[in-house]
């Protein structure tokens, strides 16, 4: 199903589209100024976000606080975490900010404002946080830290560690025209199954044998810089639609005057490369990442490009990437 995306002006409530569904915040108020229309695929059930009315109740099972975009993050379940069924109740702490409750399928989210609570800041954590984990809680699909971009109707996807240039690269490719496709979570269906409704997205039977792994568009925001909890600047250029992965470049920086070289990874090289960008590091789930891993590493070509650090150099860099 194709429909129009927009920002729109207050008082109007907040929607958004990402990760092909709606996200609707019709407690709050839209909190950007209105953009020109574009054209989204929405293949999914949308998402409704309610305020609640009380604070949330405590839950016995809880993970321990990892620190995310400068603020400590948690989360709680009513059962035990190897529990992920529909019936699963989950909460995610951000301190002093809001608290965020869901079960099932995730498309009805409740949150409690905390004392540092703003929409931007809501906004921010479910668009970045919150929906990525909860496609890999369902299975609905693999969601790797990355960037990418749409490049030629395919797929360029970007990772590697912290300040390796993931986000410079791809602020790059959207800069010589090509379409923001993720700026920091990267989903990707691999097959039908992934969720019920991912038959709808064409080109869904991925499946099969020689069918494409598929990478869902996230939301339309890019961050050519590291604020913490700021989606950033609204893409002039977002992908519209799912579209196939070509390849998964791995960024390994080197010095200036170094040379840029492109080379193919495979086996052990290249499962550790799709393992270590795996986006949501929740215990539980580790033994269906590594079959979502392992198909990964098997079907989607991986590359390892040494960038210099020198933006200068980028446009090779980019004309060396059209080889891939």
């Amino acid at each position: 199903m194709r429909s129009s995306f927009r920002l729109p002006s207050q008082p109007d409530p907040l929607i958004l589209r990402a990760y092909a569904r709606e996200i609707l915040f019709p407690d709050e108020p839209a909190a950007a100024p209105s953009s020109p229309t574009l054209q989204v695929e929405t293949a999914y059930p949308p998402i409704a976000l309610r305020r609640r009315s009380s604070p949330p109740p405590a839950f016995t099972h809880s993970s321990s606080p990892q620190l995310l975009a400068g603020r400590r993050v948690w989360f709680a379940a009513a059962r035990p975490f190897a529990d992920s069924s529909g019936q699963q109740r989950w909460q995610m702490y951000v301190d002093e900010s809001l608290v965020l409750c869901w079960s099932g399928d995730a498309t009805d989210i409740e949150y409690w404002p905390g004392a540092d609570f703003s929409v931007d800041s809501l906004r921010f954590w479910v668009l970045h946080t919150l929906v990525p984990i909860c496609l890999a809680l369902n299975g609905e699909a693999e969601v790797l830290h990355a960037g990418a971009v749409l490049r030629g109707g395919q797929v360029l996807g970007f990772c590697g560690a912290s300040r390796a240039g993931k986000s410079t690269l791809t602020d790059y490719c959207l800069q010589r025209g090509d379409a923001l496709v993720a700026d920091d979570a990267l989903a990707l269906v691999l097959h039908a199954a992934a969720g019920e409704h991912a038959r709808e997205i064409p080109g869904a039977d991925a499946g099969r044998s020689g069918a494409p792994v598929l990478a869902l568009p996230a939301h339309p925001f890019h961050r050519p810089y590291r604020q913490v909890e700021d989606l950033g600047v609204l893409a002039e250029n977002p992908a519209a639609a799912p579209a196939p992965l070509r390849a998964l470049v791995h960024l390994v920086p080197v010095a200036a005057q170094q040379p840029a070289r492109l080379a193919p990874v495979s086996g052990v090289a290249a499962w550790r490369i799709v393992h270590d960008s795996v986006f949501s590091a929740l215990h539980y789930m580790r033994p269906r990442q590594f079959s979502g891993v392992a198909q990964l590493a098997d079907r989607v070509p991986v590359y390892q490009l040494e960038l210099p650090h020198d933006l200068a150099r980028l446009d090779e860099v980019y004309e060396l990437l059209g080889g891939v």
